[in-house]
């Protein structure tokens, strides 16, 4: 005759006393013997037992994952993954059936002692910092302690304080730069005729100053000399100016100029990248940059001697002796100009305008040429000076240009008082 189990209805071997199915125990009794073969109905509070039984095994499933999601959202990782691994390995493997049997079988008392141990080894995790994630506890710990105490002033900086405070002081101190204002004392020494200059300020030191002296007089407006000095201990010094070694006659004016946007990263830090931080009466500001500037004449001791002077030629002289020495060298390729005291001489020959073609290509050999055309062209220009000086015309100043061959409007290169004023190629 055939037995079911008293507890899942499962139908029974002929001799076994234990459920293969749910694991409860039936006895085997003369009263089990006589049980019909049929199962048996399973009644409504059975049904509702079963119920019962499986929302049970849904909230404890959903407890534990629960916890362990909240454990390790909030820093306590390794609380988290156990809590975790008792949902997905300890509770499958043990099977939920046969732990809610054991509770039926009155063994609730071992499984609760397990899962109270579980739960004390969850609820108290180990100190801060050392296993689970020690940023997340600390900033768990500063938002307990300001929670805790939101109306008292802290007695001591916070933690994060001494931190951040060394990295941030070195990048602030620098942006604030202290004012200076500016000072340039100038001061002249040297021999009659080769003065230097000694410029005595504040700035810092390393500061480059542009030193300039220009004449002023007719004799000798055309000078121009300029000299860059670095300024050490406070004093910054020239050499002696002078006239190709000469001693310099009449008057000049001196000029120092500082431009911040040329100065050293180290003085920069200083007064600023475009000088924000130069203060005074010298400071000259330009397209919102600001520089110093400050400036001295200059007389000469030295006297010219006005009775080596010859008499003057008249212009038509002048122009013939002129055209002597340019024939000599270009034939008729040649013009000149007298407009008040400047004398204009156009040059040409056959290539130059190829050659400047070349020239800008970067043909070496053409470069060569145009450099020496370039030369030639500034030895004329200071020879033909001489010239009219010694024939009583110190008054005039030279410019010599260099002319397309092939289109005389076109200036291919221009220079005045010997100094280079344009250059095609270079342009």
């Amino acid at each position: 005759m055939a037995r079911y189990c008293d507890y899942c209805g499962s139908e029974l071997d002929e001799n076994s006393t234990v459920c293969a199915k749910c694991g409860g125990r039936t006895p085997l009794t003369a009263e089990n013997e006589n049980i019909q073969c049929n199962p048996p109905t399973a009644s409504m509070a059975t049904k509702i037992w079963k119920l019962t039984k499986l929302i049970l095994l849904w909230c404890i499933t959903g407890f534990f994952a629960l916890m362990g999601v909240a454990y390790i959202t909030s820093g306590w990782a390794l609380s988290g993954l156990l809590a975790t691994a008792v949902v997905v390995l300890v509770i499958p493997i043990a099977g939920w059936q046969r732990i809610i049997q054991s509770i039926i079988k009155g063994k609730w008392k071992t499984v609760l002692a397990v899962v109270l141990a579980f739960f004390s080894f969850v609820a108290i995790p180990t100190e801060p910092g050392t296993i689970d994630n020690p940023e997340s506890m600390a900033a768990v710990e500063t938002t307990s302690e300001a929670t805790a105490e939101p109306t008292t002033e802290p007695t001591t900086a916070p933690t994060t304080v001494p931190t951040t405070a060394p990295a941030t002081e070195p990048t602030t101190v620098p942006t604030v730069k202290q004012e200076i204002k500016v000072t340039m004392d100038i001061s002249v020494s040297g021999e009659d005729g080769k003065p230097v200059f000694t410029v005595v300020t504040n700035l810092p030191d390393g500061t480059v100053l542009d030193a300039e002296l220009a004449g002023e007089d007719e004799d000798n407006f055309s000078y121009l000399d300029q000299q860059e000095i670095t300024v050490k201990n406070g004093v910054a010094v020239t050499a002696a100016f002078s006239m190709d070694g000469e001693p310099l006659t009449g008057a000049y004016r001196f000029d120092v100029v500082m431009f911040p946007v040329e100065q050293t990263e180290q003085v920069q830090q200083a007064i600023g990248v475009s000088g924000e931080a130069l203060q005074g009466g010298l400071i000259q500001e330009a397209n919102g940059h600001r520089y110093a500037m400050n400036a001295m004449q200059y007389q000469s001791a030295v006297e010219t001697v006005d009775e080596t002077q010859p008499e003057p030629v008249s212009a038509e002289e002048l122009d013939l002796l002129v055209s002597v020495l340019l024939h000599k060298a270009f034939d008729d390729r040649y013009s000149t100009t007298l407009e008040e005291n400047i004398y204009t001489v156009n040059l040409w020959t056959d290539g130059f305008a190829i050659t400047t073609v070349l020239a800008k290509a970067g043909d070496a050999e053409a470069l060569e040429t145009w450099e020496g055309l370039k030369e030639s062209a500034k030895d004329l220009c200071v020879s033909l000076g001489e010239f009219l000086r010694t024939n009583g015309h110190g008054d005039i100043v030279v410019t010599v240009n260099i002319l397309n061959d092939i289109n005389h409007e076109n200036v291919l290169y221009c220079t005045f008082c010997g100094m280079e004023m344009y250059d095609c190629v270079e342009e």
